[in-house]
């Protein structure tokens, strides 16, 4: 398992619900997850729960997994789903606070606020523009960018870009965000 990816042997193993197998799989697994999400999440706490989450939802839908080589993405894909759910939730709680700390002053609408309205059509708008310099660039990142934003999920990205396996969309929709990111914060000074 040296580029991550475990040995077909130990993966169906996994796959068959050997606890094993996973015992095997689980720090070097648990190792490079817990790299990223304490980087994308910042706190221990949450990072720890993040992975923790991860690493319950891969073993519970172990076979849907069809083969070793999509273990990874599929690992890595989770993760950014937990990460995403953590961010919601610290959002929540710090809308909640606000709102409880407001009491009984009624604070105004955010669809209602005209600043909040102008900042969120600038993203867009930003974001449109970093898409397009994207999709200049490689024509496919800017397709799996305008199918994310119109709301898509992996599968129907695959659906809409023809046979190609679940590995490759996910390291397409990785690497397309990796660049909008990098022209955002370049070419826009947005951080995300």
């Amino acid at each position: 398992m040296p580029d991550g990816t475990p040995s077909e042997e130990l993966f169906d193993a996994l796959r068959s619900g050997d606890e094993q197998a996973l015992e095997r799989l689980l720090p070097p697994l648990r190792e490079r997850i817990a790299r990223l999400a304490k980087r994308r999440l910042g706190e221990a706490v949450l990072a720890q729960e993040a992975v923790q989450e991860t690493l319950s939802e891969v073993w519970a839908k172990r076979s849907s997994i069809r083969d070793a080589d999509h273990l990874l993405p599929f690992l890595f894909q989770t993760l950014r789903h937990k990460i995403g759910s953590c961010y919601l939730r610290a959002r929540r709680e710090r809308e909640r606070t606000a709102d409880l700390q407001a009491g009984d002053r009624a604070a105004p609408s955010e669809a209602g606020n005209p600043e909040r309205i102008a900042e969120t059509e600038e993203l867009r708008h930003s974001v449109a523009m970093a898409i397009e310099k994207c999709a200049a660039e490689h024509r496919m990142w800017g397709e799996v960018l305008r199918l994310l934003q119109s709301g898509r999920s992996a599968h129907e990205i695959r659906d809409a870009l023809g046979d190609v396996p679940m590995a490759t969309i996910h390291t397409r929709i990785h690497r397309a965000r990796a660049r909008l990111r990098e022209i955002l914060r370049d070419d826009f000074q947005i951080d995300l």
